[in-house]
């Protein structure tokens, strides 16, 4: 958004300078470094909306100024830069809390609409942050039809499916508008059937889907909008995210449930298993979620009928 402030730190000093030029015609307030010390100083001291952080700095990474950036300010937005021949290390950017990435040379272009998405991506965290800041009450633009139909399900900890589908289809418009990359993730829960006849297979199967909850929240950012469907469904709605974003995060998610310890009673130990199938529409094309849910089904069922997750 025009005004907010752009902390950009790399070691080129050429590049530092073309990237002040942009911003600063763009009506954005870049705060140019060129070491990780003196980054992550100038992030406490001023608290910039969004940071971008060369991978490789002297001093301290850009992996770890991202991480004092988002424990500086939860909603702050993020993209680590890698130098032109510098190995592109896309999870260890996702892990470290980044938003996105680029690869240098940049062009304006480039820059310009990675830098409108991270806007939007703060301004989405921030109406996130005061709903939940208010427990339960919301922002106008957030706010629920009804009073005390609630936000969030106490068993998941996700959006309860009515705040769900009142968010998306914002957001499905913004994308429209604003012609931003949008995704969906349909999860499937697979408990197993090994204590179907037990008589402790209804508190099983509920510690079996808090497990689940947890390491599905654990594995997406904080824009990301979950909800359950069924008992055996959930869906992620992921804005600003592409094709290739999406399939990380459902990588992420699958690897987050099978690394999870297994639930034990009586004896016995169970674990869960997911399929996660994702459907995108890039930025530009026509966008509905009826046609997000049929892609992300369609993709969930081939997945499930090649045993694959």
């Amino acid at each position: 958004m025009p005004g907010e402030t752009v902390l950009v730190a790399d070691r080129n000093r050429r590049f530092l300078e073309k990237t002040e030029e942009i911003l600063s015609k763009a009506g954005y307030r870049p705060v140019l470094v060129r070491n990780g010390d003196e980054a992550a100083e100038l992030i406490t001291e001023q608290s910039p909306g969004i940071v971008l952080a060369r991978a490789s700095l002297p001093d301290r990474d850009g992996y770890d100024l991202i991480r004092h950036a988002k424990r500086n300010d939860a909603a702050v937005s993020s993209v680590i830069i890698f130098g032109s021949g510098e190995k592109v290390r896309e999870q260890k950017a996702a892990d470290a809390g980044a938003d996105n990435w680029l690869v240098r040379p940049l062009k304006r272009t480039e820059l310009l609409a990675c830098l409108r998405d991270m806007a939007a991506i703060r301004r989405l965290r921030l109406k996130i942050s005061a709903a939940r800041g208010a427990g339960g009450e919301t922002t106008d633009e957030l706010e629920p039809s009804r009073a005390g139909d609630g936000i969030f399900d106490k068993a998941t900890g996700f959006y309860t499916f009515k705040f769900f589908k009142e968010v998306l289809f914002r957001e499905v418009k913004r994308a429209k508008r604003h012609q931003f990359p949008i995704s969906l993730a349909l999860i499937a829960f697979d408990p197993g059937d090994t204590f179907a006849g037990s008589k402790a297979a209804g508190d099983v199967r509920r510690r079996l889907l808090g497990g689940l909850a947890v390491a599905v929240r654990q594995s997406v950012r904080d824009i990301d909008l979950l909800t359950e469907v069924a008992d055996d469904r959930m869906l992620a709605l992921l804005p600003y995210t592409d094709a290739a974003g999406a399939l990380q995060v459902g990588r992420r998610i699958v690897e987050a449930v099978n690394g999870h310890e297994p639930i034990r009673s009586a004896g016995t130990s169970w674990r869960s298993t997911v399929v996660v199938g994702v459907a995108s529409i890039k930025a530009g094309q026509p966008i509905s979620f009826a046609k997000l849910m049929r892609d992300a089904r369609i993709a969930l069922e081939r997945a499930e009928s090649q045993g694959v997750d």
